[in-house]
């Protein structure tokens, strides 16, 4: 852990001039240092999650994934890392659709049967169980929709994943190349 003042970066010590008598290999040091770029996008490389058998198994689930990873990836935001993340509002999204159209069949009230002290049955009206898990889900959705940066407010925080770097895939040409460069042939 670092005490004091920060020090200057090398933009800064120029601008304001050398006070602290740096050398040059110092001030080289200082700037290889600046230079490694450390941030989050930088070492989380981008790809694609793979959806999980329980979402697959529902297909507004499998809808919900797929509209989810296509934001994402629109934005290039999309890494393996979200895999869980998107399982849960992928499920989410397919409870709060059932709740949504239980809820648009039955009503917000249901008549539900009970029994009194006397044993004599009776018929009351309660509000319908699924307007509870359409609340709940909201909120979870909307939570997991921050977290992965697909609400307006949140698109400015979400920096874009490091894309893969493909790999060369050697041909017989350069394979050829490479031997005769190495036996002075080329």
């Amino acid at each position: 852990m670092q005490r004091g003042t920060k020090p200057l970066t090398v933009a800064q010590i120029n601008l304001r001039g050398n006070s602290r008598h740096l050398t040059s290999a110092q001030l080289k040091a200082r700037e290889a240092e600046e230079s490694r770029d450390t941030t989050p996008a930088d070492y989380v490389p981008s790809g694609k999650p793979k959806m999980p058998n329980s979402v697959k198994e529902i297909p507004e689930a499998v809808e919900a994934w797929k509209g989810a990873v296509k934001i994402l990836k629109e934005r290039g935001a999309l890494t393996r890392g979200d895999g869980p993340a998107l399982t849960v509002f992928a499920l989410c999204q397919a409870r709060y659709l059932k709740a949504t159209a239980d809820v648009e069949k039955r009503g917000f009230e249901i008549e539900v049967e009970r029994v009194d002290k006397k044993g004599e049955r009776y018929t009351t009206s309660t509000p319908n169980p699924s307007l509870q898990i359409i609340s709940q889900c909201e909120r979870q959705l909307l939570a997991l929709a921050v977290r992965l940066g697909m609400t307006p407010k949140d698109r400015s925080g979400i920096r874009p994943a490091k894309p893969k770097t493909p790999k060369p895939k050697p041909n017989d040409e350069s394979i050829l190349d490479a031997y005769l460069r190495k036996e002075g042939l080329a």
